[in-house]
């Protein structure tokens, strides 16, 4: 009877072993392909993510300072006007321009917008001073400049006159802002409240997309490890059935089978 013998195991890399090894990924080249697609869009999602959130506070939580052009009546025009959802005191203001030309008692702000030139366009932009909003009415370009600086240096020389008025100097002249009622502050943004609804539902369809991308990835790369997996199954059941019986005098039986099952498992972690 034949001896056994034990086994010589190497440690070193052998690149042909790597070589032989990477020629059962060949017949999945296209589910291979797939998968790295997949990474990639996965990726992609995973970026778009945080960058929506980030438009989101640029543009519609913190984008209150977005100027509102106004109309030759002293209204504020563009998407405001456009949603129908115009605040109350902002429509009132042509109603006043017209009842105070007719009592002789127009304010100087009324007054600023009635005598408009031609191509100067005036505009009205929202504060935040002291957790409320307030809206300042019949700005020029200049002024708005103007205005987003004093805001930067912390408002210097802001006054609380009543609870719905706000005084300060801009410019060397003395300007008022008006409190906004939450009403009135709804209605003004609603052009941010329809950014905010659109990026909420993009951004839900993100989700929905980057699971669905992932899931088919994740299912995709098992399927393609598990049948190459299979496959070497195969191969090494049919080489040891060709082997002749003098091999498995001389070679334990343990070892056999631990090549056939374990070792083979071993290389499911890399595929």
């Amino acid at each position: 009877m034949a001896q056994m013998k034990e086994e010589l195991l190497e440690t070193k890399y052998d690149g042909n072993v790597f070589a032989r090894l990477f020629a059962y990924v060949l017949p999945h080249k296209k589910s291979m392909l797939l998968a790295l697609l997949l990474v990639l869009l996965v990726t992609g999602v995973d970026l778009l993510k945080p960058m929506l959130i980030g438009y989101a506070i640029d543009e519609a939580i913190e984008g209150y300072d977005t100027p509102f052009e106004e109309t030759a009546e002293g209204e504020i025009a563009g998407d405001v006007t456009e949603a129908g959802e115009m605040a109350d005191d902002v429509a009132a203001a042509g109603e006043m321009a017209d009842d105070a030309t007719a009592s002789g008692d127009m304010t100087d702000d009324v007054m600023a917008a009635g005598e408009m030139t031609a191509g100067e366009k005036l505009y009205s932009r929202l504060i935040y001073y002291e957790e409320t909003y307030y809206l300042v009415k019949h700005l020029k370009e200049d002024e708005l400049e103007a205005l987003s600086a004093w805001e930067e240096e912390g408002m210097p020389g802001a006054e609380l006159v009543s609870g719905d008025s706000l005084q300060f100097s801009l410019a060397g002249s003395k300007r008022e802002a008006l409190r906004q009622s939450r009403e009135e502050l709804l209605a003004l943004r609603q052009p941010h409240r329809r950014i905010l609804a659109r990026t909420a539902v993009l951004y839900a369809l993100l989700l929905l997309f980057g699971f669905v991308f992932q899931l088919w990835q994740n299912w995709l790369l098992q399927k393609t490890g598990q049948d190459i997996i299979f496959t070497i199954r195969q191969e090494v059941f049919h080489h040891v059935h060709s082997l002749p019986l003098r091999f498995f005098d001389t070679n334990p039986v343990g070892r056999i089978v631990t090549r056939v099952t374990n070792d083979v498992e071993s290389l499911n972690q890399m595929y």
